[in-house]
C-alpha cells in the first residue's frame, strides 16, 4: 500500500508542478502569452467544452470512490484496484488544470484561471496518504 500511495503521491505533485512551470514560462516570457487571444471563436467552444468537463469532473471525482462498484473492486483488489482509479481521479482533475492553465495563457481569459484554480482547491480533497489510500481499500459498515 506504501508504494500505491507514494506513485499517487507522485502524480498528484506532478501535475501540480506542470501547471507552475507553465505559468513561470509564461510569466518570464519564454512562451508568448496571448497568442490565440484574437480567435473569439475557438475561445467561446474551449470555455464551454472545458466549463462543461469541469462541472462534470468535479463532483464525479470526488464520489467516484462512493460509488458501488468501485468500491466493491477497492475492497477486493486493494492496491490493484487503486493505482488505476486513483490515477484516474487525480488526472481527471490535475489534467484538467494544467490544460486551463495552459488556455488562460494562450487566451487571456480569466474564466480559465479561474477553472485552474477551482480545480487546484479541489485536488486538496483527493490528496492520496497513505491514511486515505487505507480507508478507501477498507470495507465499511453500514
Amino acid at each position: 500500500m506504501e508504494r500505491t500511495a507514494y506513485l499517487l503521491k507522485v502524480l498528484f505533485w506532478t501535475t501540480i508542478m506542470v501547471a507552475l512551470v507553465i505559468v513561470v514560462l509564461y510569466e518570464t516570457d519564454i512562451l508568448v502569452p496571448g497568442l490565440w487571444a484574437d480567435d473569439k471563436r475557438l475561445d467561446f467552444f474551449m470555455t464551454v467544452a472545458v466549463e462543461l468537463y469541469v462541472i462534470v469532473s468535479v463532483p464525479l471525482s470526488l464520489r467516484l470512490f462512493k460509488f458501488s462498484g468501485v468500491r466493491r473492486r477497492l475492497c477486493e483488489h486493494k492496491e490493484r484496484a487503486l493505482l488505476p482509479w486513483g490515477f484516474f481521479r487525480i488526472l481527471m482533475l490535475g489534467g484538467a488544470m494544467v490544460v486551463s492553465t495552459i488556455l488562460y495563457y494562450l487566451f487571456l481569459n480569466v474564466s480559465f484561471g479561474y477553472l485552474a484554480i477551482i480545480l487546484l482547491i479541489s485536488m486538496v480533497f483527493v490528496y492520496p496518504s497513505f491514511e486515505r489510500c487505507v480507508s478507501e481499500t477498507t470495507p465499511k459498515k453500514d
